[in-house]
């Protein structure tokens, strides 16, 4: 990933999806290193490999 970290990370993503503190920060741990970027969403994937949500790509900006 980027030189963000978890926490400005999970804050983004929060601010851009306005879901729950606790689901952005799992959100921001499921997103890999580097990030896997499909048509301008960023994978996110659970410890067994499954897409679990997408998110802007902008969070990383």
């Amino acid at each position: 990933m980027t030189d963000i970290d978890i926490e400005t990370l999970s804050v983004r993503i929060r601010q851009s999806l306005g879901c729950s503190k606790d689901l952005a920060a799992d959100y921001a741990k499921g997103i890999g290193n580097p990030p896997e970027i499909i048509h301008g969403k960023i994978l996110v994937r659970d410890a067994e490999g499954r897409i679990v949500a997408r998110v802007p790509d902008s969070v990383l900006a």
